[in-house]
Formats: structure tokens, sequence, C-alpha cells
């Protein structure tokens, strides 16, 4: 994972070294012809399989890590697959983009970010003056990679907002919060959630539904808390630390999802990073080759139903599609809580939908399953 990053910056420097020979080439021969069209897709087909190669590489690495060393503690490798979905997702904003700056450097444009191009695209981006903004290829550098690596976000862009102060007493006081959140969740974890879980086992294997039903419903209150604070200590905590850190200056981790009043709200409010990741890298580029925006969203949500799937499914070693089936059922249950909105002018009906259906039954019956399956599996069943 971490020669990831390093081997994506060398593949775009060198398809920086070549777009400046093309360059040099087209202006030596005052214009382009139908050739340097070829080889201009040439090359960049040839820069999308290197990057494709490493990508696989790294895949390929945390796969045989976690999978093939056979850990009794899955903790290890739910922390290596997220890590590896994150630096991924990174990975492939930074090739995206920067293959952006390739094509509009070659029509002789400047894009929004770009020294030069805040007056023409009225983009200010804070802490930065336009003379100080980098201009493709300047950005790549260690420097800017490393940078990227780090900041809590997922779309990469030349230049991010940037604050020139970091405040101690903040930093101090997310490292408190931090250290002290995980007490009640180890407590909470030990002392309700796995004796609820250990008691579902018999009900689930026997198809006991009305005893299932006692169980989620007794795990769901535990398991609300600990999402709670599961999601204030990433998002709120954590993430804002990354943050006083590395001078970002874009503190918008999350919304009020809380207040979602369809389903499709919630997921445009409550992870704000991967949401503008799918907008950027997925949603946008689905239109762009001509889908409606219904097929767009739809495959926004197969890009995720798939890595929620791999972020469960590889560290317990096993493939069951619970993560998989749940993410995409969320379309129809946008499509419900549209409707229901619109037909009732009411907004409680699709809050309470989601908070019951997500959070009450929802979350409970997956780890149900997931413990149950991940028992049976080391079982040899």
């Amino acid at each position: 994972m971490a020669a990831a990053p390093l081997l994506a910056l060398l593949i775009e420097m060198l398809a920086a070294v070549v777009l400046n020979l093309e360059l040099k080439t087209k202006a030596s021969l005052n214009g382009s012809t139908n050739s340097d069209n070829t080889s201009t897709a040439a090359v960049e087909w040839f820069v999308l399989m290197l990057h494709l190669v490493s990508l696989m590489a790294m895949i390929g690495s945390v796969w045989f890590a976690v999978t093939l060393t056979a850990a009794t503690n899955p903790l290890p490798g739910f922390v290596a697959t997220f890590m590896m979905i994150v630096i991924g997702m990174k990975l492939i904003s930074y090739i995206h983009i920067n293959y952006a700056h390739r094509q509009a450097r070659r029509s002789g444009k400047l894009v929004p970010g770009e020294r030069g191009s805040g007056f023409e695209f009225n983009l200010e981006i804070a802490g930065w003056s336009d003379s100080e903004l980098p201009m493709y290829p300047e950005n790549i550098t260690m420097k800017n990679m490393a940078y990227f690596m780090v900041a809590p976000i997922l779309c990469y862009q030349l230049a991010y907002p940037w604050n020139p102060v970091m405040r101690p007493h903040m930093l101090m006081k997310r490292v408190v919060v931090l250290i002290f959140l995980a007490l009640p969740m180890v407590f909470i974890t030990k002392q309700f959630i796995e004796p609820t879980i250990d008691s579902s086992m018999k009900p689930l294997h026997e198809m006991d539904m009305l005893a299932m039903l006692e169980r989620v419903l007794k795990l769901g209150i535990p398991t609300l808390m600990i999402w709670l604070m599961m999601f204030y200590t990433v998002f709120h905590v954590w993430l804002n630390l990354l943050a006083e850190v590395t001078h970002f200056g874009d503190r918008e981790f999350y919304s009020d999802w809380w207040n979602a009043t369809t389903m499709g709200e919630y997921w445009r409010l409550w992870n704000m990073p991967v949401h503008k990741w799918m907008l950027r890298h997925v949603y946008y580029p689905c239109l762009n080759v001509g889908m409606g925006k219904m097929w767009a969203g739809a495959m926004s949500f197969f890009v995720s139903a798939v890595l929620h799937e791999v972020a469960v499914g590889m560290p317990l070693n096993m493939l069951r599609y619970w993560s998989f089936a749940a993410m995409m059922g969320q379309l129809p249950m946008i499509y419900l809580t549209e409707r229901l909105r619109a037909k009732t002018g009411n907004k409680d009906v699709g809050n309470a939908i989601f908070w019951v259906s997500f959070c009450i039954l929802g979350q409970p019956l997956a780890m149900i399953l997931y413990v149950y399956g991940y028992r049976m599996k080391s079982l040899g069943l």
C-alpha cells in the first residue's frame, strides 16, 4: 500500500514528460494531425494500463496478506482492507484528475483551480492567491502526493483550502476525545452486543423467527449507540484532527443526515468525502457517456455496494453478498421514501423509515448474519 502512491506518482511523471514532448512536437509542426491523435490515445491507454497494474498489485498484496494468513482475529484485516479502499479511491481520483489536466493542456485550456484560472472561472481557494496556485504538471511532486495521502479528502485537486493556523488546544481536544470515546464503545460491545449475538446463534440456526426478532430488537439500542459513537469518532473527531494537522481548510465532512426525510437524502448527507468522490468519478462520468440520471445513480450505488462487500467480506474471508444486497436495496427504498414524501407531504414519515430500517433493524440483523456466517465458516460448515 505504501508503494502504490509512489508508483502512481512515477507513472504520472512519465505521462507529464511525454505530454511535454508531444506539445513541443505539435508546436514545431504548427498544428496537430490524425497520427498525433492516434499516438496520444495510445500513450494514454499505456498510462492507464500501468496504473491498473499498480492498483491490482496493491489489491492483490492486501488480499494475500488478509486471506492467506488466516488470522484468527479479523480486526487487523478490517484495518488493512479499509486502508486499501481509501488509498485505492484516492489514487483513482489522482489518476482521473491528472488525465483531465493533460487533456485540457492539449486543448490549450486551463482547469478550475490552476494558476490563472481563478478569474475566468470565478474560483477562489481559501488561503491561496492566484499567483500561488500550482499549474499542471507542477503538482506532480512527492510533496503534493504525500499531502493528498494524509489529507482528510478522497477527491484530488491541485490545491485545497488552506488554514494557515494550527490550533494546539483543538488538536489536544481531539486526541483526548478520541481516546476516551474508545472506552464506552468497548464496554457496550463486551457487555451488551457480544452476549446478545452469542445468544442469537441457536435461534438463527434453528430458524426460530420469533426469537430472532427479539434478539434483533434487543441489539437495536446498543448497536445504535455504537454506530453513533463511531460516526462521531471518525467523521467529527478523527477527520477534524487530520484537518488540523494538515491545515486542511474544508471541514464539511458530514451534514445533518439525522434529519434526512428520504433514504436518498441520507446518502447525500452522512459521508461527504465519499459522496463527492462518487459524484466526481462515477455519477458525472456516467452522465458524460450518455447514461440517464437514474442509471448513473444506480451505477454509483453498484460501485458502493461492491466496496461495502469487499470491506466486510475480505477480512472475514467469506463472500455472502449481504452488504452488496443491502446497498443495492437502497434504490427501491429511495424510490419508496421519495414517493411517500411526495404523496403525504409529511417529512417525518421518511425520517422514521430511515431510523427504523437502517439503525434499529438493519444493522443488528447484518451483525448477526455475518457473525453466524463467520462462525459456521470457522467450523467448516
